[in-house]
């Protein structure tokens, strides 16, 4: 009765995500999850890893292509079901051309420091061909920030052109301790008061959002993170999620011109909205025809990075 009445209804941070030393929370794998509320109604599977992708092996199957998608919850997309998102869309139209994987590593409240090292520790072993970063606003002020209202989270600081890492390994706050991880996975009601203890337990303060102080490690974050991908042998790119969005020109503007220095490909997605603006979102995020409309646009240019990567892990 508790997990088909009342777990649909709790928040996602409070009950969907679990602590992480590296980077601050992934989502609590599991058997999937149903989500109704007034606003929309989903269905969610998590993998072992936690994270919302299929489970495949780190070893990339001969003759396959790989595109890694790292973001937010607009990559996550638990407003929508799991064949419904944008990953699995973009997988299923790359498709047509051959055999193609896409995996997600998107997790909602992650920001690109995290997205950052989400690449370092499990997205580069994935072997990808290209590696596609969605962007969003927010991402700005929680670069520059070691604590917000999800929680705490590992934190760059820019020394001149260099980023160094401070508040690794995170501390703990998510967790009680009374309950063993076999019991949450099977005990909706024990998934419940670990869930409300740990509400008690995260602090609701958080330091000053500031995108003066976020944009110059913002920066340097996706020029790191594009080297990486380099590095391994990938194409990076990214598409920014708010592009269109009223009263965020100078924001896109901004990450233009950063993407512009450092010779990242920006894959345009405003030009996905041909209704009303506000038909594409629910809760803040895409819904169903949100996810349909971006994943349309962004197949052809990533049908392109695909032609161009070279065969990278192979």
């Amino acid at each position: 009765l508790v997990g088909w009445l009342v777990v649909p209804r709790l928040s996602h941070n409070k009950l969907f995500v679990q602590h992480d030393a590296l980077l601050g929370w992934r989502l609590r794998p599991g058997p999937a999850v149903q989500r109704s509320n007034s606003a929309y109604t989903s269905r969610e599977t998590v993998n072992s890893l936690g994270f919302r992708t299929p489970e495949v092996p780190f070893a990339k199957p001969l003759g396959t292509r790989r595109v890694l998608v790292l973001g937010d919850s607009h990559a996550e997309g638990y407003t929508v079901d799991d064949d419904q998102t944008c990953p699995r869309l973009l997988e299923r139209h790359l498709q047509a051309d051959g055999p193609v994987e896409v995996i997600s590593l998107g997790v909602g409240g992650y920001s690109t420091d995290q997205e950052y090292l989400a690449y370092l520790e499990l997205g580069r072993r994935y072997q990808p061909d290209v590696v596609l970063l969605l962007f969003c606003e927010n991402d700005v002020p929680f670069n520059a920030a070691a604590r917000y209202w999800r929680g705490r989270k590992p934190r760059f600081q820019a020394y001149g052109d260099r980023l160094l890492l401070h508040g690794v390994p995170v501390p703990d706050e998510r967790g009680s301790g009374l309950f063993s991880p076999d019991l949450l996975q099977r005990s909706a009601l024990v998934v419940v008061l670990e869930g409300a203890l740990r509400n008690l337990a995260v602090r609701k303060d958080h330091e000053t959002e500031s995108r003066a102080a976020g944009w110059p490690v913002t920066r340097l974050l996706l020029r790191d993170l594009a080297r990486a991908v380099q590095q391994d042998g990938a194409r990076f790119a990214v598409a920014n999620v708010n592009a269109a969005d009223p009263g965020l020109d100078g924001e896109d503007r901004q990450l233009r011109a950063v993407l512009a220095e450092f010779g990242i490909p920006y894959l345009a997605t405003a030009q996905a909205y041909t209704e009303p603006f506000a038909s594409y979102w629910v809760a803040g995020h895409w819904n169903q025809a949100g996810h349909r409309a971006v994943a349309q646009v962004l197949t052809e240019p990533l049908r392109a990075l695909l032609a161009a990567a070279p065969a990278a892990g192979r």
